[in-house]
């Protein structure tokens, strides 16, 4: 399989909105929340339905990415997945 790269602008989304606050995020169904952009599920055909995201932090504390993690196989992310 191929894959596709997509880009966000910094601050849109859910991994924006992590990139810019430094928080993790735990969604239990992405289309509840406001933060998400369904243009990604559009363009790639997926259905993303839960979301964890955390921010990745270089050792001068700078915010270097984000993780983001979707679609648990059952239920939702837990606070046991967001201390991984």
């Amino acid at each position: 399989h191929g894959s596709t790269e997509i880009r966000v602008p910094l601050g849109v989304g859910i991994a924006g909105f992590v990139a810019t606050s430094g928080e993790i995020v735990n969604i239990p169904d992405a289309y509840k929340d406001a933060r998400f952009n369904a243009d990604v599920d559009k363009k790639s055909g997926y259905r993303t339905r839960t979301i964890l995201c955390a921010p990745l932090f270089e050792s001068s504390g700078a915010i270097v990415g984000v993780l983001q993690i979707i679609n648990k196989e059952e239920g939702v992310f837990e606070r046991r997945d967001e201390d991984l």
